[in-house]
């Protein structure tokens, strides 16, 4: 960590994050935010979910796998 959070330990700011990644980017959240962009062509939305699911797997693989595969 950069810093020490306050008023929570380490563990918690880490099980905080993953949560928070993991609910970010669970298949509900990328359906949501590709279904809130219905009315915009349909490149921009390919695009929009390319862009969710990159990013989710390359922030899942430095954790080391999935958002289910860890507690």
């Amino acid at each position: 960590m950069a810093h020490t959070p306050l008023k929570m330990t380490i563990d918690e700011a880490h099980a905080e994050v993953k949560h928070g990644w993991a609910k970010s980017y669970s298949p509900e959240a990328i359906a949501k935010a590709v279904g809130s962009v219905a009315h915009k062509p349909l490149g921009y939305r390919i695009n929009i979910l390319i862009a969710r699911l990159v990013s989710a797997a390359s922030t899942f693989r430095k954790w080391g796998g999935s958002p289910g595969s860890r507690p």
